[in-house]
């Protein structure tokens, strides 16, 4: 449990927060987007972020892992 309203107690959470406005904002300026469009993007910067592999998996692909 923590305190409401007192993110310095959630590091794992605004570690997170940091990493996908980081993503976002490397997107949005690769792709020459507006910044009004910064909604839908860190939507999208935190679906990649859920689908991207975080380890190497030598035995096979990560297709065959998830599918068997």
């Amino acid at each position: 449990m923590t305190a409401p309203y007192s993110p310095s107690q959630n590091g794992v959470v605004e570690r997170m927060n940091r990493t996908l406005v980081e993503l976002l904002h490397a997107m949005i300026k690769a792709s020459d987007l507006p910044k009004f469009l910064w909604e839908p993007a860190i939507a999208h910067t935190a679906y990649v972020w859920n689908r991207s592999f975080t380890r190497y998996i030598p035995s096979a692909t990560p297709y065959q892992k998830w599918h068997g």
